[in-house]
């Protein structure tokens, strides 16, 4: 069916993104790639079943790499690239950002696009 694959695009683009496969470290921190979707399947499984709450930035840092170098989103402590936007006009890119509170501990997050 041509519209079960659209519509879950299209659903996959309004929605806080459900688990599609597993979070994996190893894959997540392989990723080169700025058209390589893993990420964006994985992050899912990384924030819906609270694993960063509690965790440092060394922490954060050894779970999913360096974060980019890049001047994006500077008011973030850590920013990965999760790919292409997920939009019918995919002219952007999504981020994951993280934020740590006073005491040095994650504090939130947020899926952004620039």
């Amino acid at each position: 069916m041509f519209l079960t694959p659209v519509l879950a695009y299209f659903l996959w683009s309004l929605v806080p993104p459900l688990p599609l496969r597993s979070f994996d470290a190893g894959q997540w921190r392989s990723v080169v790639r700025s058209d390589d979707y893993s990420r964006q399947e994985m992050v899912g499984s990384l924030i819906w079943n609270d694993r960063l709450e509690g965790m440092t930035r060394e922490e954060l840092e050894a779970l999913l790499g360096p974060d980019c170098d890049c001047a994006y989103f500077d008011d973030w402590d850590l920013v990965y690239c999760l790919g292409p936007e997920r939009s019918w006009l995919s002219l952007d890119s999504e981020w994951l950002v993280i934020r740590f509170d006073e005491t040095g501990r994650f504090a939130e997050y947020a899926l952004v696009t620039d």
